[in-house]
């Protein structure tokens, strides 16, 4: 059995033995022809020795170096009944099964030929058919051949790289790898398909280019797998790791270069492993490189030094709310809602309406908002919400910035409180109170003035005279019947009568009348409406309001009442004898 070899597991160089056994075959090729003239016993033996060496593989192990087993195989292979090679399941071929069946052919160690026409391609398992859009089929055989359209397909397509194009309308049917209205370009960079509607699978670091047909990965020198995932195993390196290493023992070999180089303590690099390792790297000669996003690494076991603010394995993720600092080891100390902060500094993200270095205080008067840089634009007194910045008007205003009193009949907190206030009286915006109209008073203004007071709150004293009645709103005085004047201190002029002395008098002979009623004042000897009518007898004086006290059948004068007596008769009712008296 020959020298042991370096396999990887998990990262970490051991050493195991070749199970192989190398039939070495020494053959001697002469170099004279037969017919040589000299002595056969004085001929000298002359030749050349060519030794080979062909290698067996033992304990169910195969590969050109005997370092694959059973457990390498992949896709679903299994092992062959003498364990010295995969069994590969349909759509799979090459030693491990991690092939994918060339095009066109499909099945079992891909043995089947694929029958799909005009441009169909082959699925590697079942070989069922792909066709292209436009053409249908079980092998893709219902349509026009591609480079032509039409009923009897025989107009040519105008699509470029001979696309197919619909067989009905001509528009260009792009095969995988190729897009544009001609089919005219080629997908761009890990596209892939159809229409390069597809998106390559490949470790990009790792991959040349992802075939623009059917997306498969052409790996970067020292790079193997379906998607280009995986280094090459030890002892091998370069294109496809078809390259094997010349190292020695003690030495590794890299997989891209071949290159064989001491291994270093981990975390140190440099021809006498001095040197530490570079930013950015890590491990056995500072050959691995951190995966923390830029973040530095542990130079030794590769654990990402995250950044203030950041954490995870690769750095990647942001602190979660309430921690900060290196590593999000720190825990946030705010008041607000949410307890967050910033991940960086640690500083309180505070929400709207609240300073502070822990978020704690309100905002001081006169702002509000997020930081409190909001200035509010409240008036008359009015608070401002710290959080919002809306304005808590004092009670009898309203509005958005409390700039107007409350509407006519509405008071108080909101201006949501009614007046109670009758006959037109105003209601105090802020205290409610009544504010009567003049002539009323009351704490509901249901009441009006008193007898000779008028005016607001009525406080005024009235100036009518002679029974006029005061305006209670403005002391106007309202005269009663034959009075005039400002406050009624004036009769009626003579032949004048009734309110305001504005009627004039009905009577005969400038006699005056009742400055009241306009009754006339007849004078004495007179009577009738209008005084136009002598007294009848028996009556005298002022509108004959009087009778007489002569004897029967003796008159008296209308004017004074004197009785006029008969002769013989004498006094002042004429009821004396004349002859009596004399005697």
């Amino acid at each position: 059995v020959e020298h042991s070899v370096e396999a990887l597991d998990a990262r970490r160089p051991i050493s195991r033995p070749i199970p192989h056994v190398a039939i070495l075959r020494d053959e001697l090729t002469q170099l004279f022809s037969d017919d040589y003239e000299e002595e056969e016993e004085e001929m000298e033996a002359r030749g050349e020795h060519t030794l080979s060496e062909t290698f067996v593989c033992l304990e169910n192990t195969f590969g050109h170096d005997c370092s694959l087993t059973c457990e390498d195989c992949q896709n679903g292979g299994t092992c062959n009944a003498e364990g010295t090679g995969c069994e590969c399941p349909a759509g799979w071929s090459g030693l491990l099964c991690n092939q994918t069946c060339p095009p066109g052919t499909f099945g079992k160690n891909c043995s089947q030929l694929c029958l799909c026409q005009n441009g169909g391609s082959c699925e590697p398992i079942t070989g069922t058919c792909r066709c292209p859009p436009g053409v249908a089929g079980i092998h893709c055989e219902d349509g026009c051949p591609k480079g032509f359209f039409g009923k009897q397909c025989r107009k040519k397509c105008n699509c470029a790289n001979r696309g197919h194009c619909h067989r009905i309308y001509g528009a260009c049917l792009c095969d995988p790898g190729l897009y544009g209205r001609y089919c005219h370009l080629a997908c761009p960079k890990w596209a892939f398909g159809p229409g390069c509607s597809e998106e390559c699978l490949c470790v990009q670091p790792n991959t040349q280019h992802c075939d623009k047909r059917d997306g498969s990965c052409h790996c970067k020198p020292g790079y193997r797998g379906v998607r280009c995932e995986t280094e090459c195993e030890p002892g091998r390196y370069g294109e496809d790791c078809r390259k094997k290493c010349s190292c020695s023992p003690d030495a590794r070999c890299d997989h891209i270069t071949g290159r064989c180089w001491k291994e270093c303590p981990q975390g140190y690099h440099g021809e006498n492993c001095d040197q530490e390792c570079p930013a950015g790297r890590f491990g056995a000669n500072c050959l691995l490189l951190c995966s923390c996003g830029g973040a530095p690494c542990n130079a030794v076991s590769g654990q990402c030094v995250c950044a203030p603010g950041w954490t995870g394995h690769d750095c990647a993720q942001g602190c979660a709310a309430g921690r900060w600092g290196p590593g999000c080891a720190n825990v946030c100390e705010c008041s607000s809602s949410t307890g967050s902060c910033d991940a960086v500094t640690g500083q309180c993200a505070c929400d709207a309406g609240y300073t502070g270095s822990r978020c704690q205080e309100p905002c001081p008067d006169g702002f509000y908002g997020i930081e409190c840089q909001h200035a509010c634009n409240c008036q008359n007194g009015a608070r401002c919400d710290h959080i919002t910045g809306q304005c808590h008007c004092h009670p009898g205003w309203t509005g958005p910035h409390c700039a107007h009193v409350c509407p006519q009949g509405r008071f108080g907190e909101g201006c949501s409180q009614a007046c109670s206030c009758s006959n037109n009286a105003t209601c105090d915006h802020i205290t409610g109170r009544c504010l009567c109209a003049a002539g009323w008073m009351g704490p509901t203004c249901q009441q009006g003035c008193q007898p000779q007071r008028y005016g607001v709150g009525c406080l005024q004293p009235c100036s009518c005279q002679n029974g006029g009645l005061c305006n209670a709103t403005d002391g106007s005085c309202a005269c009663g019947l034959g009075w005039t004047g400002k406050s009624c201190e004036l009769g009626c002029e003579e032949g004048m009568y009734g309110e305001g002395c504005r009627q004039r008098c009905d009577c005969v002979g400038n006699v005056s009348c009742d400055r009241i009623t306009g009754h006339c004042l007849c004078p004495p000897g007179k009577t009738g409406p209008r005084c136009d009518s002598e007294c009848p007898v028996n009556r005298y004086g002022p509108d004959c309001a009087l009778t007489c006290i002569c004897a029967s059948s003796t008159q008296c004068s209308a004017r004074n009442g004197r009785c006029h007596c008969h002769r013989g008769s004498m006094g002042p009712s004429c009821r004396e004898d004349i002859m009596t008296v004399k005697k």
